[in-house]
């Protein structure tokens, strides 16, 4: 199956944030809907904007992502952002996530040394 994302024009944040969370995690909806128990052919409704989730599957959503429910209907980027990479961090290695914080302290101290400029 090909992974073609929602429409960019009017999507609504659901959609938007349904999408990039599930191919973040490089899942196709068959394996969504394994793991949230929300059938495929909903998954790609909501993806498409056909169908709007309610509660009961934005939760299903959220538990089988293991993110906040937010992170499904925020429309602000910088916080779905944020919650993306912290899921990409959360599935790190243990070697990786200390690889990833050592870089971040780096980038953080050279950010630092130009503002003092």
């Amino acid at each position: 199956m090909v992974k073609t994302p929602p429409r960019e024009h009017g999507a609504d944040p659901v959609s938007r944030n349904l999408f990039a969370l599930r191919t973040d995690r490089g899942w196709t909806q068959e394996e969504l809907s394994a793991v949230s128990g929300v059938s495929r052919q909903t998954i790609s409704n909501i993806e498409r904007g056909v169908t709007e989730a309610d509660l009961q599957t934005l939760r299903s959503f959220a538990r089988a992502f293991e993110v906040p429910l937010a992170a499904l209907t925020d429309d602000n980027p910088g916080y779905i952002e944020a919650v993306r990479a912290a899921s990409k961090v959360a599935r790190m290695t243990p070697e990786q996530q200390d690889i990833f914080h050592r870089q971040l302290e780096r980038e953080r101290d050279d950010y630092l040394r130009r503002d003092k400029k």
